[in-house]
């Protein structure tokens, strides 16, 4: 398929593709406004899993397509997001449970650690190959 770059030029086309910075922090934020839209509407028909499982994929793939700044930006957007609609009080950006704050922490942490290891994977190795 791509003769002259050999089996990591079809990695990299299938892991990032290339979209515009517009459309990748477009992503960054309206995957997680849809996944908050989604959990609204499951929450009233059944039990919902934790908000942190539903976020973290959503990171992961801001952080895949975009790179480091699309993928800080949807860090951002679902804290924010789960602060002022998941936790109480709701529609605050108080937290007043310990328990929720450390959740809070560790979505923050994950989506800076995926957001630099997507950009740790873009940059060009030693060998020639970016992932």
């Amino acid at each position: 398929v791509f003769p002259s770059r050999g089996r990591h030029a079809i990695v990299r086309a299938v892991t990032r593709p290339q979209l515009s910075r517009l459309l990748q922090y477009a992503i960054a934020v309206g995957l997680p406004v849809a996944v908050e839209a989604l959990r609204g509407v499951l929450a009233r028909e059944s039990g919902v899993p934790h908000w942190l499982i539903m976020f973290l994929p959503v990171v992961m793939v801001s952080a895949a397509w975009g790179g480091l700044g699309p993928g800080l930006v949807s860090t951002m957007v679902s804290v924010l997001l789960v602060m002022y609609f998941e936790l109480p009080p709701r529609l605050s950006l108080r937290v007043e449970d310990a328990a929720e704050l450390l959740g809070v922490v560790v979505l923050a942490g994950i989506g800076l650690v995926l957001s630099f290891l997507a950009r740790a994977s873009a940059e060009p190795r030693p060998d020639g190959w970016r992932g």
